[in-house]
């Protein structure tokens, strides 16, 4: 592996025929499945089992296992060790078999990357509490590690394609665990699909699946597959009653579709979009008000609790805004605001527990300060940027999702924390910018053209 030359190249290429190198597709489909397994460990808890369980959550229920992990990470649940020697292994076999033709490219988010990962490191020489900023960072070392890893083994489409079939692992062992349990009653008003994830988080998974379905579809022989995945996991965004994660897939959705087109061809869609949007709110003006209240019903997909307040993150942002004051240039250090005493301070201003601060750009405000922040934007600009000149160069559609996914994270990240969370999407986020630094070609030769999916009958998922 080497650095290939220039400050910003192309990005990615795949070659039109198959080499020895390549995945077959049974590599794919068995490490995708077991991708899930170690998501369903990591991430999923069996306490999430009962209907009030996300009011208990905001009720304090777990704050004592917190303060056990705090105190010694072995209290930690054998499945969730599990979970993370799985995906330590996953990524030592990826590396291990890595294609010796990848190199390194893309300078600028390559030295994105490095800034905002050494400058999380240096905060554990201001942290308040050092020892839990030194664990966290060795989770996110190990993860940036499998991240890596991946992407040396596997292609952009092959990632997506491994990608899509963990978190839709993950999404399906939500769901039928709460149809199981029976949990599942949509007819109920008050229903927020979860099963073993908290809705927000099922959400999130679903939204990383839609999207890549959505950019997949396209270069698809099997529409009809596509379609019913799409409608299917669209439909679980809905019952989990999410709203961040719903604005974030349309956003995701739209910057996918949108990516390549012509300006006029975007100005007129937008122009079309909020003619429909001043339309429908003339409409519900003219009607009566019980029309009015089902219009804004369906708008907040039926949760009218808290809706000023944006379900108590308003407030939640007021405090720790007034609590940060001396702190905000170089934050509290990765992982050091949210200690037990914070916490339990803030379920006495708000009658609640918070765990974090629900909203990203504030969460790596207070861990990482200013300076933090700001080489966060850099980052996800820079990668931005890459997968739009990327896709362009090679027609690639992983590229589209990379710039989907990412886009629609900048909507999100005002309203939650998924996307710099290593324990929800974070993971999968170093997955594309570590892909986005990856070229699979050999340096200082011409680019080819991205391959059009050919999908073996066997499975509509194999990649050629």
């Amino acid at each position: 592996m080497q650095l290939a030359s220039g400050s910003f190249p192309m990005v990615d290429y795949q070659a039109r025929t198959a080499s020895a190198t390549q995945s077959l597709p049974w590599v794919e489909i068995v490490f995708g499945c077991l991708l899930a397994c170690c998501i369903v460990a990591l991430t999923h808890d069996p306490a999430n089992l009962t209907a009030d369980a996300e009011d208990s959550v905001e009720a304090g229920r777990g704050m004592e296992d917190i303060e056990k992990f705090h105190k010694n990470v072995n209290a930690a649940p054998i499945y969730r060790k599990l979970g993370f020697l799985g995906l330590l292994s996953l990524g030592a076999y990826c590396f291990a078999t890595a294609p010796r033709n990848t190199h390194f490219t893309n300078r600028v988010v390559m030295v994105a990357i490095a800034c905002s990962l050494g400058w999380l490191a240096a905060s554990f020489l201001w942290s308040d509490d050092w020892r839990h900023t030194a664990r966290e960072f060795v989770r996110v070392a190990a993860y940036a590690c499998v991240a890596l890893s991946m992407a040396l083994r596997f292609r952009p489409r092959q990632i997506c394609q491994v990608l899509m079939l963990g978190l839709a692992g993950s999404v399906f062992f939500a769901c039928s665990a709460s149809v199981l349990s029976g949990i599942f009653r949509p007819w109920a008003s008050d229903f927020r699909l979860h099963g073993t994830l908290h809705s927000n988080l099922l959400a999130h998974h679903a939204l990383v699946v839609l999207l890549i379905a959505v950019a997949l579809a396209p270069s698809s022989r099997h529409a009809g597959f596509w379609r019913t995945l799409i409608i299917a996991i669209f439909a679980v965004i809905i019952l989990t009653k999410t709203r961040g994660a719903l604005a974030s897939a349309i956003v995701g959705v739209t910057a996918i579709k949108l990516i390549g087109k012509p300006v006029w061809s975007i100005a007129l869609i937008g122009s079309l979009l909020g003619t429909c949007v001043l339309t429908l709110a003339l409409v519900a003006s003219m009607s009566g008000s019980k029309a009015q209240e089902k219009l804004a019903d369906m708008l907040v997909l039926g949760r009218s609790e808290g809706v000023t307040t944006l379900t108590g993150r308003i407030p939640l942002w007021q405090a720790v805004w007034e609590e940060s004051q001396g702190r905000r240039l170089q934050g509290y250090g990765y992982g050091a605001f949210w200690s037990i005493e914070r916490t339990q301070k803030m379920y006495k201003e708000l009658q609640w527990y918070p765990r974090h601060s629900h909203s990203a750009y504030v969460h790596t405000i207070l861990d990482l300060g200013y300076v933090g922040v700001s080489l966060l934007l850099v980052l996800v600009f820079s990668c931005l940027w890459a997968a739009l000149r990327a896709f362009r160069a090679t027609g690639d559609q992983a590229y589209v999702f990379f710039f989907g996914f990412l886009f629609a994270g900048l909507l999100d990240g005002f309203v939650e924390i998924s996307y710099v969370s290593p324990r929800e999407l974070g993971l999968y986020v170093g997955i594309v910018m570590m892909t986005l630094i990856v070229s699979h070609r050999a340096p200082n030769t011409e680019p080819e053209e991205a391959d059009t999916e050919q999908p073996t009958p066997r499975l509509a998922l194999a990649s050629t």
